[in-house]
């Protein structure tokens, strides 16, 4: 019981609005997952919104402000696949790790040939860090509350 209402207590905190105010070493996490320059390029300058909303046990992801807009939905444990914003068709799998005083989303996405982005998920109040490791490259995105 008390596992569950630090989950739903997690899950009440984060739901939002999000936007992109900082990112370190995108461009070279960029690089490294294959993206051309011309892709690289749009991509660090745009300034992407999140809208993240759970409903149940369905989580959404709303995606605005970038050249594309997007969206999917994903459920913790459950393996998905979809298409990322600079094209690749990835598996995603996100779960919750719970270590001790914090709740992190973990984000395993998988494509070609037994390629793998780890992406973890951290909130602390209105702050949204997502780090990003491809191999021995990591980046971090900052992104704030609206």
């Amino acid at each position: 019981m008390e596992n569950q209402q630090k989950r739903l207590d997690f899950i009440g905190q984060i739901v939002g609005k999000y936007s992109l105010v900082e990112q370190v070493n995108y461009e070279e996490y960029l690089k490294a997952i294959g993206l051309t320059m011309a892709k690289r390029a749009i991509a660090i300058n745009q300034v992407p919104c999140v809208d993240l909303t759970v409903q149940d046990d369905e989580w959404s992801v709303q995606i605005t402000g970038i050249s594309k807009d997007s969206d999917f939905k994903f459920y913790l444990g459950v393996e998905m696949k979809r298409v990322t914003l600079d094209g690749r068709q990835v598996t995603d799998l996100f779960t919750l790790v719970d270590e001790g005083d914090q709740l992190k989303i973990l984000q395993k996405e998988t494509w070609g040939n037994f390629l793998e982005a780890v992406i973890v998920h951290e909130f602390d109040g209105d702050d949204w860090d997502m780090t990003i490791t491809f191999g021995d490259v990591t980046c971090v995105r900052h992104f704030r509350r609206e």
